[in-house]
């Protein structure tokens, strides 16, 4: 064999291969292609959630801005409110307080109990624990 056939017979060789990775080439390209449109396809599609998603959380800040207002007003009118029973409840302590001794104060006193005061000279002294002398019956 002659070298000029030799060369020619590798580049025959060469050429084969060159073919058959042209055609693996072609059909990987052709897959590409036929994939890049589906590709495009969900690109858009989530080129459009993108947008939902930025419109969703724009509401999502303002709704959050008003309930944040709102939350604000009612707190405030609870602290308010706040503020009015403890200024009710210290205006009333005294009130109770004083009610109180009335209701301790004298008490009525029953026939026998008269008896038993008319009777006994240390009853007219004043009732333990109530700061009230006892008044003896007529």
């Amino acid at each position: 064999m002659s070298f000029p056939m030799a060369f020619d017979a590798l580049m025959a060789v060469l050429m084969v291969l060159t073919i058959g990775y042209a055609v693996t080439l072609n059909r990987r390209l052709a897959a590409w292609r036929r994939d890049k449109g589906e590709l495009e396809k969900i690109v858009a599609q989530f080129d459009r959630a993108a947008e939902r998603a930025e419109a969703g959380l724009a509401h999502l800040k303002a709704s959050s801005a008003d309930v944040g207002q709102l939350l604000d007003r009612v707190t405030s009118r609870g602290e308010v409110l706040r503020d009015d029973l403890v200024y009710l409840i210290d205006r009333a302590e005294p009130i109770v307080t004083r009610l109180d001794g009335v209701r301790q104060g004298p008490r009525r006193v029953d026939s026998a109990e008269r008896r038993d005061a008319a009777a006994d000279p240390a009853a007219n002294e004043q009732a333990p624990g109530r700061g009230v002398p006892r008044v003896a019956a007529r």
